[in-house]
């Protein structure tokens, strides 16, 4: 193995050095040999030796190691070929243009294909709307869910569950009393919390959908108080009573 060092000097820098100038002077004596060497073949046509303002040192270094002293005093010369490679405008190297190509043009393909494949992907578009979901999968997921996420998640959807007659209908005085309920501070306590909260988390767990909301509309200031059903907001408390008013056939109709 053997590391290079290139180094490019300017033709002020080789004639302000001396070594650099020694260099430069054996490389002239080696190269009009070799001309000579190439005139005496029978070549008689004139070499074309382009000028360039700098100049390039390239300096190899043997990377190994061995018992034989003669090879480590006179390491084998190593041939360096070296590519000068142009640039198209001063800022792509030529040689990489078929590279280039290549990639543009699979690039090109890639986005095509895509196109194609999103085409065809529209066709098996899932619903856009959460209402539209049908009701196996709302099942499905509510069965992941625990308790209290449950109690939030049917708050939040009651339409959608009212739509797939899993949630129960909500009477006028069961929504006035949910207002009423929803009013009072969490941190207050009204009358003695007969349950504790882990009798109702396991009353919760073993209720389907259905009970589950049905308890907690029944049980909805103890569950509140206890941190299982979550608080009602205006907005909540305006989609319930719409509920209410409308039903679920004219909810469908939405």
């Amino acid at each position: 193995m053997t590391h290079f060092l290139l180094e490019s000097f300017k033709v002020t820098d080789v004639f302000d050095s001396p070594a650099l100038l020694q260099d430069l002077s054996i490389y002239a004596e080696e190269r009009q040999i070799s001309l000579l060497g190439e005139d005496l073949t029978g070549s008689s046509e004139p070499t074309a030796v382009k000028q360039s303002a700098l100049f390039l040192r390239i300096q190899s270094v043997a990377s190994f190691y061995t018992t034989n002293k003669e090879l480590m005093q006179y390491p084998p010369p190593v041939d360096v070929d070296i590519i000068l490679d142009p640039y198209l405008l001063n800022v792509f190297p030529q040689s990489l243009l078929p590279t280039a190509a290549y990639i543009i043009l699979l690039a090109v393909a890639s986005w095509f294909l895509s196109g194609f494949a999103w085409a065809k992907l529209q066709l098996f578009q899932p619903p856009r709307f959460f209402r539209g979901l049908p009701t196996e999968l709302i099942l499905e997921i509510m069965s992941y869910l625990a308790p209290d996420a449950l109690l939030s998640f049917g708050f939040a959807n009651y339409h959608l569950l009212v739509r797939h007659s899993m949630a129960p209908l909500l009477s006028s005085c069961t929504m006035i009393r949910l207002v009423h309920q929803a009013a009072v501070p969490r941190t207050r306590t009204t009358g003695q919390l007969s349950v504790p909260t882990e009798v109702n988390l396991q009353i919760l767990r073993h209720l389907g959908p259905v009970d589950s909301l049905n308890y907690a509309m029944a049980n909805y200031l103890i569950l509140a108080q206890q941190g299982i059903a979550p608080s009602l907001s205006s907005e909540t408390l305006r989609r319930l009573n719409r509920a209410v008013q409308r039903g679920p056939e004219s909810e469908a109709n939405t």
